[in-house]
């Protein structure tokens, strides 16, 4: 969840020309880093999960 928030905040800095588009990409990796994804093929447990 704070990593979505986070998303939109330099999303809306993008918009508003105060960010380039590498400066957005440099933040959300590190963002990604801070905040992983609350879902995604890493974190779900298929493994009680039947054929």
């Amino acid at each position: 969840m704070h990593y979505q928030q986070a998303k939109q905040i330099i999303q809306t800095l993008l918009n508003k020309g105060l960010i380039s588009p590498t400066e957005f990409k440099d933040i959300d990796s590190l963002n990604k880093q801070s905040f992983p994804p609350l879902l995604g093929p890493g974190n779900v447990d298929t493994s009680s999960l039947q054929s």
